[in-house]
């Protein structure tokens, strides 16, 4: 099953964070996934068994807002919030138990990242690691000074976290950490993605820049003068969820052009994008949630069941 979930939480809020699971490898218009989640910044998380066409909202998460992630992992889904904690459901999403929270007062959950039994929980001084699929969980020895740390991506046997200090790098699945080669323009980056063979990772403030390297060296892509929310990618095709509205590339980032909404205004934020077959959605600030049965070239925003006006992160099952 090709799963991908790509999400973030608003910039201007805590600098951006992002969920991160392997991305669709193909670009097949029969899409693979039976279940859609989304999360809400003023409501828990909803779901979706029709496509994205009726939703029902999760039970068991009472107030949760600010839903950072709800991603997929083998038979179980699960769920972070900034300031509620993390929440594992076992029935695709129909309801929640929460496993674990921050006891330090007024810090919060920044990020999220799948790689199999491997999962991370960014949060505002550093990570929590479970390497059982979520069932433990201790405090990894990745660190940042001020920040957090918003996502994660993996590229062969190297996991990489984008945080507020810089892109850090893991070899042993995420037990020890280092610096990575800095990119002085995304040092606030809020997302990075990896599609098989290269990295993306965008920033707030710098663009969206690309490595063939592992990330030993990168090169700014032309969409260089925007805030990055969110990637998602399928084949050669490439989606950024912006500040300004989604742009879409069909030559691995080389160029890139921005895509007309529908009835929502172009230039609405985009806060998550999750794509499978010719099927993709997208998280927006103040619009709902918008949904493409044809790569993007038209939408339509399914309120049936939807509740809250502004997304922060969207995923397939």
């Amino acid at each position: 099953m090709k799963i991908l979930a790509v999400s973030v939480v608003i910039a201007a809020m805590i600098g951006g964070c992002s969920a991160t699971t392997q991305p669709d490898g193909g670009s097949s218009n029969n899409a693979n996934f039976t279940r859609v989640f989304a999360g809400g910044k003023h409501t828990p998380v909803f779901w979706s068994k029709d496509s994205g066409i009726t939703w029902t909202q999760g039970t068991g998460l009472g107030a949760v807002n600010f839903v950072l992630a709800v991603t997929p992992n083998g038979t179980d889904v699960f769920e972070l919030a900034n300031l509620s904690g993390l929440y594992k459901s076992t029935d695709f999403g129909t309801s929640w138990v929460k496993i674990m929270s921050l006891t330090q007062p007024m810090l919060g959950f920044t990020g999220f990242g799948v790689f199999g039994k491997t999962m991370l929980a960014g949060w505002d001084d550093g990570a929590y690691l479970s390497s059982d699929g979520g069932i433990t969980w201790s405090l990894s020895t990745l660190h940042v000074s001020i920040g957090g740390i918003y996502s994660f991506a993996k590229l062969g046997n190297v996991i990489l976290a984008c945080t507020h200090d810089g892109l850090q790098k893991s070899n042993d699945d995420g037990v020890s950490w280092s610096y990575a080669t800095n990119i002085n323009q995304v040092n606030e980056g809020s997302v990075i993605i990896s599609t098989g063979s290269a990295l993306y990772v965008g920033g707030a403030h710098g663009g969206l820049w690309r490595s063939y390297s592992f990330g030993a060296s990168w090169q700014p892509t032309n969409l260089n003068k925007l805030g990055i929310n969110a990637i998602a990618q399928s084949g050669s095709n490439l989606w950024a969820g912006t500040d300004e509205g989604l742009f879409q590339s069909g030559d691995d980032g080389a160029t890139w052009s921005q895509i007309d909404l529908g009835s929502t205004p172009i230039g609405t934020g985009i806060h998550g994008l999750a794509v499978s077959g010719s099927y993709l959605f997208a998280a927006t600030e103040g619009q709902g949630l918008l949904r493409s049965t044809d790569f993007g070239s038209t939408w339509t925003k399914p309120d049936s069941g939807l509740t809250d006006p502004t997304f922060n992160c969207v995923s397939l099952k």
